[in-house]
């Protein structure tokens, strides 16, 4: 008995060591110019975890992706988290059937006259097969919906992969309640003790600064 109830351990040890695989591939691109780079094919509905390294002139930079799809539908970039090259990369792809799909990349040197040689390596890992071999076509690839982006100075991003604030969210946001809060914020106008300016003062001021007085400007 006791030999049996090891033994029974020992396959479901094994089964949870082979149901936590990991299959890793590394995708290596080097050349001058803009370039387009094939991925593979994947399963529709795993997750597939990529992390990039960038090297070469005027592309030291790098960043961690996560790519995945419902089944039947196309991959979306539902996390990335990168430096300033969220407009230079960019990612394609689409559905062979419900069952599986093709990615790519796009990358646009930007050294001066596109002369330098960039090189990627893409670092693939997901918990089932994929095959970088299968490339498929991209004439047939849709850039991918980007749903939220971190930027290496915090910057957060809902739809955008360039936040530019804090939160930077690119579609309609719907909230039970927001509370904002600054110390500069109270508004003074109504006290007894708030001096108004002039009509005269105001037009002044906007025709200076192209904004009311106390008021952010758009730079701000």
């Amino acid at each position: 008995m006791k030999r049996i109830f090891l033994l029974s351990m020992l396959v479901l040890l094994m089964t949870s060591q082979v149901s936590a695989q990991l299959y890793e591939q590394q995708i290596s691109a080097s050349s001058a110019g803009d370039q387009t780079i094939a991925l593979g094919r994947y399963r529709i509905g795993t997750l597939i975890d990529i992390n990039l390294s960038i090297s070469g002139g005027w592309a030291e930079d790098g960043g961690s992706y996560q790519i995945a799809a419902d089944w039947g539908g196309t991959p979306r970039v539902i996390f990335r988290s990168e430096g300033d090259i969220g407009d230079r990369l960019k990612f394609y792809g689409y559905k062979e059937s419900n069952a599986y799909a093709y990615i790519f990349a796009t990358w646009d040197n930007q050294s001066p006259g596109e002369n330098e040689i960039n090189e990627l390596k893409f670092y693939i890992s997901s918990n089932t097969e994929f095959n970088i071999n299968l490339t498929g076509s991209f004439a047939n690839a849709v850039e991918l919906v980007n749903d939220f982006s971190i930027s290496t100075i915090g910057n957060v991003g809902i739809g955008t992969t360039s936040p530019t604030h804090k939160l930077s969210v690119n579609g309609m946001v719907r909230s039970k309640e927001v509370m904002c809060d600054n110390d500069n914020w109270p508004d003074y106008v109504f006290t007894d003790s708030y001096e108004l300016r002039s009509l005269d003062e105001v037009s002044a001021f906007i025709k200076a600064n192209g904004h009311l007085p106390n008021i952010p400007s758009a730079q701000e």
